[in-house]
């Protein structure tokens, strides 16, 4: 046996052997904590990446082709042909999608594929998840 693993009746070595212990608790504690919080941040992150790149993906490439149908055919000015197309995306996506956007009626918020499209379609900017800008 060494020195090491005989126990003191000293208190002060006692008060110090638990210190140790609740370091370690604690430590272990902060530890778990961290891998749980980088667990969940790239679970999310993960959602993200699949929601943007994926799911949001066919919806701005609808709304692309969208866009290259509008422009084929334009006859005008730049400006002229800019606001047709503004209107005609607008008008487009709240009838694929079956929802108002831009704020027009009480539909709420545009869900993330229709601002996808539009942004695709117009290039307007939403903010949030598909909208152009989060």
């Amino acid at each position: 046996m060494s020195a090491t693993d005989v126990r003191s009746d000293d208190p002060s070595e006692l008060r110090r052997e638990q210190r140790r212990e609740l370091w370690h608790f604690w430590g272990r504690v902060l530890a778990v904590m961290a891998a749980a919080a980088v667990t969940v941040a790239f679970i999310l992150w993960t959602y993200w990446m699949a929601q943007r790149y994926l799911i949001l993906g066919d919806d701005t490439a609808r709304g692309e082709r969208f866009r290259d149908a509008i422009t084929a055919t334009a006859t005008g000015t730049p400006r002229e042909n800019r606001s047709f197309l503004n209107a005609q995306c607008q008008i487009a996506a709240e009838s694929f999608y079956n929802h108002g956007i831009l704020g027009n009626g009480d539909d709420g918020p545009a869900p993330p594929n229709e601002k996808a499209f539009l942004h695709a379609c117009s290039g307007a900017f939403m903010g949030g998840h598909g909208g152009g800008g989060d």
